[in-house]
């Protein structure tokens, strides 16, 4: 029991089949590895009615999904081209890969600015972080809002349409199921 290793430092196994799960530090159901994914997905914003901005630019998306947790990153950016017309109400980013699970809030994502050159501006008070709500596959975009760090929800109207704006890189962690 525990004594025995498979393989060694000179000694490896290239590929592995199994018909069932792998156990990781102990035998429980909790502890069976049995889910992994990794793929891309198309990171969109759109309004709270789900009608998009179009013509959008630098749309990408990877995740890494591992049992019920889904790590995400995208980019996402509007040019002189895109449109809001007809859309309002807070904005969102849609698109990622699983749905959240059912609970108030299933995980964050952090946003980050691109600094280095300014024909790529982020949105003004974008803020660190912004929540994903359950049974949602939707980021629900913050802004900072007065003193103290409180946020309020970033509305379709708080995009700058002009030039290449709104260049938002993103990442985080939620969990599904």
């Amino acid at each position: 029991d525990a004594a025995i290793d498979l393989g060694d430092a000179t000694r490896r196994f290239k590929d592995l089949y199994l018909s069932g799960g792998v156990y990781l530090g102990g035998t429980g159901s909790a502890n069976e590895l049995d889910d992994y994914e990794e793929g891309s997905w198309t990171p969109v914003y759109k309004d709270e009615n789900d009608s998009a901005v179009t013509n959008l630019t630098d749309q990408s998306g990877f995740y890494v999904k591992i049992g019920l947790a889904v790590y995400v990153q995208g980019t996402v950016r509007t040019t002189g081209s895109s449109s809001t017309s007809g859309l309002s109400g807070d904005l969102r980013i849609t698109g990622l890969p699983y749905a959240a699970t059912n609970a108030t809030s299933s995980g964050h994502v952090g946003f980050h600015t691109h600094e280095s050159a300014s024909s790529y501006n982020a949105p003004n008070e974008l803020p660190r972080t912004s929540p994903i709500q359950g049974n949602q596959t939707f980021i629900a975009v913050q802004k900072y809002s007065g003193s103290g760090g409180r946020t309020t929800a970033f509305q379709v109207s708080d995009l700058n349409m002009s030039g290449n704006s709104n260049f938002m890189f993103f990442s985080g962690v939620y969990r599904t199921g």
